[in-house]
């Protein structure tokens, strides 16, 4: 019968972060946000652009259910981005719009104003300063979606 013997490996990485020194986490993020600001600018650009797809995918009359889906990953993309550039609110109305979309694809339903609401409501984010703004808009959208889905109000 042979013997079983085990090799403990050192921890590299482990032994790096319990050493002294680097850089401070507020550091890092301050590096991280002047990294990100040049690039938030192009981005904001291109969710325009994926609005303005969004729009002829599923603007005007009933679309199809892949137009739809199309429509639905371009705002789930929207939404996802928008946190990395510290734009939460405009991710959470992206993510309104796709709750909305999906109720709209499961029940084989259409609301084109629901969705009007939603790509005008994103573009509003873009320009508002005002702190507690966003949150207005934020429940509105939110309101929106409850009607056209047919959930009750709470609260």
């Amino acid at each position: 019968m042979t013997a079983v013997r085990y090799i403990r490996r050192e921890n590299l990485l482990g032994k790096l972060v319990r050493q002294p020194g680097g850089a401070r986490i507020s550091e890092v993020l301050e590096h991280c946000d002047a990294n990100l600001a040049p690039l938030r600018d192009a981005w904001l650009s291109d969710m325009e652009a994926s609005l303005l797809v969004i729009e002829t995918l599923v603007g005007g009359s009933r679309p199809s259910l892949e137009a739809m889906g199309e429509a639905f990953h371009r705002a789930n993309e929207i939404g996802g981005l928008a946190g990395v550039y510290g734009l939460e609110a405009m991710g959470d109305a992206a993510f309104s719009l796709c709750e909305l979309l999906d109720h709209l694809m499961t029940e084989d339903a259409w609301n084109a104003q629901a969705v009007a609401v939603h790509l005008n409501g994103l573009r509003l984010l873009r320009s508002i300063t005002g702190p507690g703004e966003d949150n207005e808009v934020l429940q509105g959208l939110r309101k929106v979606t409850k009607f056209a889905t047919g959930q009750k109000e709470t609260g």
